[in-house]
């Protein structure tokens, strides 16, 4: 038996894990390891999909299932697989050419679980796309395949602010907007989360309720942290993240998924 036995961390990518160069630091990486190698098991949770984080795993082969597209999406890299999809669907195309015709300018991206369409561009999301390294496709409504699990909208932080009151006043109860930076505003249905998901995968893998250890920076991160008592956040995390949790670790460019696993050995008597 390891010593980490009976514990899973489901730590987020974007201002978490990766540090300010979008890089998981050498550290973070070989304790990372250390925890899986001594029975612990790793895993993801972000509002990427597969094709803008699969690379992450050549650097570190995670051993459980991971929260992907913001809980829509319950990945398995060991299997190939998606295990669980909780997909907006036919509301997809609904939002987006609603939102489209009420907001000209914006960009919208549409997550499918494995891979990533831009059906309108603007300078943000062209950007965004650059930097997390997807596989983007680029297609109209009649050519994306379905189904569509997930919206990102992109624009300046004014018209991402009334993109959110727009969406999550007339679609409350059917999806929900929620931001994953200023200028990205994430489309779901309703009830898909990375809280729902993390206690999906705990029950998954049979870990206990003391044995779930979450970590997060930003606002999609508030369910995370919140469905567990033992979740953390780094120091550079939204002001919002420290009203869900009082447990701050260092920030994410000085390994905080590091310092999380150096906590639990202490706390632990490891």
């Amino acid at each position: 038996m390891g010593i980490f036995d009976g514990i899973l961390i489901l730590s987020d990518l974007d201002g978490t894990l990766l540090n300010t160069k979008a890089e998981i630091s050498q550290r973070n990486i070989d304790t990372i390891r250390y925890f899986m190698d001594n029975g612990g098991r790793f895993s993801f949770a972000t509002g990427r999909n597969y094709t803008s984080m699969s690379y992450f795993y050549d650097q570190i082969a995670v051993n459980a299932p991971s929260v992907t597209s913001n809980g829509a999406v319950i990945y398995d890299f060991g299997r190939g697989e998606a295990r669980e999809v909780y997909a907006l669907g036919d509301l997809a195309r609904e939002i987006a050419e609603d939102v489209i015709s009420q907001f000209a300018d914006v960009g919208v991206e549409v997550m499918l679980t494995d891979t990533i369409y831009v059906l309108k561009s603007d300078p943000i999301n062209a950007m965004h796309i650059s930097y997390t390294k997807a596989d983007a496709h680029y297609g109209d409504f009649e050519v994306i395949p379905k189904p569509w699990v997930d919206l990102l909208v992109t624009r300046d932080p004014a018209t991402i602010a009334e993109v959110y009151e727009y969406i999550n006043t007339k679609y409350a109860g059917r999806a929900f907007a929620q931001y994953s930076a200023p200028y990205f505003l994430e489309v779901q249905v309703e009830g898909a989360n990375k809280g729902v998901a993390a206690r999906r995968i705990a029950d998954m893998l049979g870990i206990a309720e003391d044995g779930l250890y979450t970590v997060g920076d930003g606002l999609n991160d508030v369910q995370l942290l919140a469905c567990t008592k033992n979740g953390f956040a780094p120091e550079n995390c939204h002001e919002e993240v420290r009203k869900i949790t009082s447990n701050i670790l260092p920030d994410n460019d000085h390994d905080t998924v590091a310092e999380l696993i150096e906590h639990i050995k202490r706390t632990r008597g490891m």
